[in-house]
């Protein structure tokens, strides 16, 4: 799925998934048109981010979770 896909889906903003990418809280693969291509595993680790974000947990520790 395109990042537009998960930001639907997430309702993270695109913004905010390129920023996670950046500082390495997730992985994204790419088409071969250099486009990201978010799976299932992406999904379920990004709604995990946001659930510890919740919590109050800041994405320095959160990056330190081993995926």
């Amino acid at each position: 799925m395109i990042i537009s896909e998960m930001t639907e889906l997430t309702k993270i903003s695109e913004h905010t998934l390129r920023y996670y990418e950046k500082k390495e809280l997730i992985a994204v693969s790419r088409d071969a048109r250099g486009r990201r291509n978010y799976d299932e595993n992406d999904i379920e680790w990004i709604r995990f981010i946001q659930r510890l974000k919740e919590t109050g947990m800041p994405l320095r520790d959160i990056k330190n979770i081993p995926i």
